[in-house]
């Protein structure tokens, strides 16, 4: 019930709207309990090699931010996302998938936790 209720409050509208940028296959937001809102994103195959350096990490996200920007723009205060707070997935980590080849939403992030730790670690990390 917790699920299905976050997802109405801040998932299926944001994801949806991340979703028709052409490079993006899957999007799945993230961040119960934290001050941040997240999502991981799975790209199309060709746009994958994209995120293998810093330099075209950030040319993605500049070319999906207007997506996001968006989702933002109906998103509550607290369900925006910054672009700190955008991960993408792995080729070595491919998402769980039903039979038919739909992500296994609640999988997808289970499978991901461990990097969603570590992108959180980042972004709440104290400034001295």
């Amino acid at each position: 019930m917790a699920e299905r209720f976050i997802r109405v409050l801040w998932g299926f509208n944001s994801e949806t709207e991340i979703t028709k940028s052409p490079v993006i296959y899957f999007a799945a937001m993230f961040g119960r309990g934290r001050n941040q809102t997240g999502v991981l994103i799975e790209l199309i195959d060709t746009a994958q090699p994209q995120t293998s350096d810093a330099t075209g990490r950030t040319e993605l996200i500049n070319e999906i931010w207007p997506y996001i920007e968006n989702a933002n723009a109906v998103a509550s205060t607290y369900a925006r996302i910054d672009k700190a707070a955008i991960l993408f997935t792995r080729p070595d980590k491919p998402l769980p998938r039903t039979p038919k080849g739909s992500v296994k939403r609640s999988a997808a992030l289970n499978a991901y936790l461990d990097d969603i730790e570590s992108l959180y670690a980042c972004i709440e990390r104290p400034i001295d």
